[in-house]
């Protein structure tokens, strides 16, 4: 079968998988086919094109179905589908090899929807991205965790798991990346979140307390990004957020990363955020004797004030306007260079 043939084929494949939910789909997209290809290829090709068509259609279908009654085989035909692929003589390498990278990343994804459905079937809740990913989710999303302290009450939240990064398994609670979301906000809101999970957001104080205060040794991890497009992180081995009444005090150990360490350690005491408290802008738990650090840069565990500050107004310029007006990591870039996005998460 020739290259365009084959193309075309391919585009069906790949279409037909990802539009599962109309039962007409492939057959809207033979016809098509058909009338743009009589014209191209002579009858014989055409034929034999047909009938590929019709067995992709055939695998299709199965894979969908395995993928509603929760099978763990819904590979099977995927592999069926890349020694499709793989027979094809005159396409080119790179051609293939991007086709089958393409369904690969379907497959996956169809195993994730698989775990899912037969994660809810079985009433499974795990309590972190971590168990998740040894339960054997592969991909970044929202799913639902089960938190470990019974007197809240609100026993399961949604969070956004980080399964690609440092090995997987880590727990979204900070993202900057647009400033699509104000996070110039109150105590109650920075307890309890703000923001969407798959953009912008807070998780909420209180939830990093009971994922952090359980017992277990978590380790933190911040992704930095500037305006220049470097990207750095800091990672510590030791992370917990204290309880309200603690006033949601920080603790943090062991910085390894390239982007230096701006909570633990510093030079100048002032600066150092570890073994503070949490401030907002209603809620003054710094050591800044001359006003609350939280006033115009968002809630943190400013000292006297910082020497990180993540949580501030965001802007799209790479340098800051002035100190108390930018997203800023000063071990890596100073007090004066912007970040452009960040993200924090737990394990």
């Amino acid at each position: 079968m020739g290259s365009f043939a084959f193309q075309l084929l391919l585009l069906v494949c790949v279409m037909g998988i990802s539009a599962t939910k109309s039962n007409h789909t492939m057959s809207r997209l033979l016809s098509y086919v058909g009338g743009s290809l009589k014209n191209k290829v002579n009858r014989k090709e055409f034929d034999a094109m047909t009938k590929k068509i019709n067995r992709i259609e055939n695998v299709v279908s199965n894979m969908l179905e395995q993928t509603k009654n929760e099978s763990d085989t819904a590979n099977t035909n995927s592999k069926l589908l890349l020694e499709a692929i793989k027979v094809e003589k005159n396409v080119s390498d790179e051609f293939r090899k991007e086709m089958i990278k393409q369904i690969k990343n379907i497959n996956a994804t169809l195993q994730d929807i698989a775990l899912k459905q037969r994660q809810h079937k079985q009433n499974v809740c795990l309590g972190s991205c971590l168990d998740l990913y040894k339960y054997g989710f592969q991909t970044n999303g929202v799913f639902e965790i089960k938190q470990h302290q019974q007197n809240n009450n609100k026993t399961v939240i949604s969070v956004y798991c980080d399964m690609t990064t440092d090995s997987g398994g880590w727990t979204v609670f900070q993202r900057r990346q647009n400033g699509s979301v104000d996070f110039n906000r109150d105590w109650n809101d920075y307890k309890f979140g703000f923001g969407e999970l798959d953009g912008e957001f807070w998780l909420g104080n209180e939830y990093v307390n009971i994922l952090t205060d359980d017992g277990e040794t978590h380790e933190l991890r911040i992704d930095l990004e500037d305006h220049d497009g470097n990207r750095a992180y800091a990672k510590y081995s030791k992370f917990k957020v204290g309880p309200e009444s603690t006033n949601y005090t920080l603790e943090v150990s062991g910085y390894n990363g390239n982007a230096g360490d701006s909570l633990e350690k510093h030079s100048h005491r002032y600066w150092i955020h570890n073994g503070m408290p949490f401030s907002t802008k209603d809620r003054d738990n710094d050591n800044y004797d001359d006003g609350n650090c939280a006033i115009i840069d968002g809630g943190w565990w400013y000292n006297h004030c910082y020497a990180s500050k993540l949580n501030a107004v965001y802007h799209a310029n790479r340098t800051c306007e002035s100190l108390r007006n930018c997203i800023v990591w000063s071990a890596w870039k100073g007090h004066h260079h912007n970040m452009k996005f960040t993200e924090m998460k737990l394990r």
